[in-house]
Order: C-alpha cells, then structure tokens, then sequence
C-alpha cells in the first residue's frame, strides 16, 4: 500500500443509491446538454432488496457510469470526482484521527489508487492529502521506508511550489524519516532551512500529522488546504477497512453499491453478483 503503480486488485468503493441520485441531480443542473442522453436507473417500489432486483439495478448502475465516464465533460466533473474519491478520503482521515492506523492506511491506499486511476485534473491537494495520511499511518506501523516514498511522491508533485501549506511538513517528515534510515537528508534539509529563513515556515514546521487531523474536507477538489478544526467521527454503517465487500445489508436497511474501479480512462464494466449491487468499473484505454 504506497504511492507506487496501481496494483491489478480494482479500488473499491461503497455507494447507497442516494448517493446515485445525488450525483446524477447535481451533474443534471451544471451539465443539460450531455446529461439529457443519459438515463437514471429507477428505483422499484416492491421486491427492492431482493438478489435479483440487486443485480439488476447493478447492470443498470454500470451501464450509468459507463456513459458519464465516456463523456470527457462529465468524466472530469468535479461531482464525480467528489463521488469516487471524497468519502474514503473523510473515512481515512476520521480513522487517522481516532488513532486506528492500520485501518486507515486501507483507505488511503484505495483513495489513491483511485484518484491514480481517474486523473486529478482540479489540482494536486487531495492527492498530496492521500499521501500524507499513507505517511503518517506507515509511520505510525513501523514502516519509515514506505513513510520516506510518499514523502517523496509528495515532493516530486510540488515541485518548486513556494509555499504550499504541506511543503514544509513533507520536507521535515524526509528529513526525518531520511535520518532514521541512514539515507541522504541533505537537499530536504537545505530547502526546508531556506523556507524558515525566508519566513516562509514556523520553526519547527507544523507535522504532517497536525495539518491531517485539522484539514477540513470540503465538496470540491479545488479547495485549497488550510488547517481548519474539524470532528473526527464515523458515520453508522460505514464499510471500512480492506474488506468492503464482506459486509451485508440488514433487514431494513438499503443495499449500498459497491463498484471496483480499473486502471486507465475508458468505458467497459463487468459484473460480479453480491448481496449488495455490486459491480466492477473496468477501463479500457481511450
């Protein structure tokens, strides 16, 4: 679980059909024109929950992904981006914040393997969000050699950008973890002393762990990160961990649809049947 290539595994993720409704509402106002031709599933008013009426409404929700992602208007919709990507990032950082590391680190590494998968075409915050909870949680296990990569990963997307808020906690984290590993330090240490000379960062810079638990998740990926206070809680019924699929809808409760995402931009989508609506989002190259 790192910032390398995605692995073959699809990302998963755990969506109720509200969410669905959500999304296709929102994509409806900003986008008439190329909403106009594609078609909601309905809701069925009896047998809703039933292994046939799941699996149907499974084929159907594939077929509703398929064309928003073969709309490169509506692929690069920030909504969308908001619906595949948003939640697990909220999951991950309220596990971090509670302390549950190794839970955590299995949804950062599924939100970025599937902001990897997508694109980020609104900017690079979420993604070096994704990298500094995968830094923190490695670190926190025990792992600084993985905890080093991402804070390489993260350094490699900044680039010469002076001074985004994560730059000089990534740089003091390499440093660190560089030392504790006995590997060159130097060219982080050297840039780092020249943002605290130019007043650029406090000394010592604020962890990657403050800015993560205090970094308020909004709606759109282009909002820029500033550390705000936020609450660390689950939502009831939330699947987590790396398991999302092992769960099962109570009597009463609504089926979620739980969809794995493949590896390059493209259309075609595959089925696999579950208690819930299952199905795996498979793209092929453009």
């Amino acid at each position: 679980m790192g910032p390398g290539p995605p692995d073959r595994q699809p990302a998963q993720i755990s969506r109720r059909y509200s969410d669905f409704e959500r999304l296709h509402r929102n994509l409806q106002r900003q986008f008439r024109g190329p909403m106009a031709a594609i078609s909601f599933p309905r809701k069925r008013l009896r047998r809703n929950f039933t292994a046939e009426t799941i699996a149907r409404r499974s084929r159907a929700f594939e077929q509703f992904l398929s064309h928003l992602q073969a709309v490169p208007e509506l692929r690069h919709a920030p909504d969308l981006q908001d619906f595949f990507v948003l939640p697990e990032l909220r999951r991950a950082q309220s596990l971090t914040c509670t302390g549950l590391y190794r839970e955590a680190l299995a949804l950062w590494a599924n939100a970025w393997q599937l902001q990897t998968q997508l694109g980020t075409p609104s900017g690079p915050d979420r993604p070096l969000l994704t990298l500094a909870g995968l830094a923190v949680c490695h670190q926190e296990l025990e792992d600084p050699g993985e905890a080093r990569a991402c804070c390489e990963r993260a350094l490699r997307l900044l680039g010469d950008k002076n001074p985004h808020p994560l730059l000089a906690p990534f740089l003091e984290a390499h440093v660190r973890l560089s030392w504790r590993l006995g590997l060159d330090k130097r060219q982080s240490e050297a840039r780092l002393q020249a943002l605290q000379e130019a007043g650029l960062t406090p000394t010592p810079p604020p962890s990657l762990k403050e800015l993560l638990i205090k970094e308020e998740l909004g709606e759109k990926p282009q909002a820029k990160l500033v550390p705000l206070a936020t609450a660390c809680s689950l939502r009831p019924g939330t699947a987590l961990g790396s398991r999302p699929l092992e769960h099962r809808t109570q009597p009463g409760c609504r089926p979620d649809a739980t969809a794995a995402l493949g590896p390059a931009p493209g259309s075609h989508l595959r089925v696999r049947r579950r208690v819930r609506m299952t199905f795996s989002l498979l793209h092929s190259p453009a």
